[in-house]
């Protein structure tokens, strides 16, 4: 039998020969072990050790961000929701608009769920983000969580949440891109 460690530098060896020059590192607050590459091309690359969910960027690349949530799969028995976010302002965010498009994996050109609102960095602090210190100014470096026990019930499904936030002055804050999986 094949130890597990062979895997593991097989695995290592797989990532370096197409990504470049390859790091690795465990991200303190979730244990997630980060694959990084130099020349960006693996930039997104993650493996979950923990039972966490993570979402892409899909703003660009100078918009640095962590953005995850715990548990991964989300039951009607989950006791809380934990969302973390950890990221780099690359512009300012007082006030602005929030677009949120939420499809199905199967049908992922027809939205079953659109939020357009104004809004901004108090709307994150009123929401339950509490350490958010507003306004937020570029080169800021944003930590931020909140913790949900009232956990709202979802349809079964999978489904992709795309949540874009511009400024005041139609700059884009933040843009995420995150596939959720709901079991019953």
């Amino acid at each position: 039998m094949t130890p597990v460690w062979f895997y593991q530098v097989v695995l290592v060896s797989v990532l370096y020969s197409f990504a470049g020059s390859v790091s690795l590192k465990t991200h303190s607050r979730d244990n997630t072990l980060y694959v990084k590459a130099g020349n960006n091309r693996g930039d997104n690359v993650k493996f979950s050790i923990k039972d966490s969910g993570h979402a892409v960027n899909c703003g660009p690349a100078a918009n640095k961000m962590d953005f995850s949530w715990s548990p991964k799969i989300l039951h009607p028995s989950s006791k809380q929701l934990t969302v973390n976010l950890d990221m780099l302002a690359t512009v300012d965010l007082d006030l602005g608009q929030v677009f949120l498009n939420a499809t199905d994996k199967m049908a992922p050109d027809t939205p079953i769920f659109q939020v357009n609102r104004t809004g901004g960095c108090q709307s994150l602090q009123s929401f339950g983000f509490k350490n958010l210190s507003c306004p937020v100014k570029t080169n800021d470096t944003l930590k931020t969580y909140i913790t949900k026990t009232q956990v709202p019930t979802f349809p079964e499904g999978e489904f992709i949440i795309t949540i874009v936030v511009y400024n005041e002055k139609k700059e884009m804050f933040l843009c995420l891109k995150a596939d959720i999986t709901v079991q019953t």
